[in-house]
């Protein structure tokens, strides 16, 4: 993954190795689309999964990014180019 690909923190590193989730414990997903209405015409969107395990997150993650697990780097916050805008996924604890 590349260093603009990753949302940064000030200390110029990821935002986290895997936002203090722990093993089995249950995580929400959240993607935000943030598109420029005049070019795409239509608003942004943004939708939150039901509870999961993390790695069910990360598939679902993986897909919605379209990368690799192996890409995701074990961090829990995400961004991609989308057509007309930015796609930003994260995983949260519930």
């Amino acid at each position: 993954m590349s260093g603009s690909d990753r949302t940064s923190r000030p200390d110029g590193r990821g935002s986290g190795s895997d936002g203090g989730v722990a093993a089995g414990a249950l995580v929400v997903l959240t993607v935000t689309e943030t598109v420029v209405a005049a070019l795409t015409g239509r608003d942004g969107c943004r939708y939150t999964s039901p509870p999961q395990t993390r790695e069910q997150a990360a598939e679902l993650a993986c897909l919605l990014l379209g990368r690799d697990l192996g890409q995701l780097d074990g961090e829990s916050r995400w961004q991609a180019p989308i057509a007309g805008g930015r796609r930003t996924v994260s995983i949260e604890p519930v």
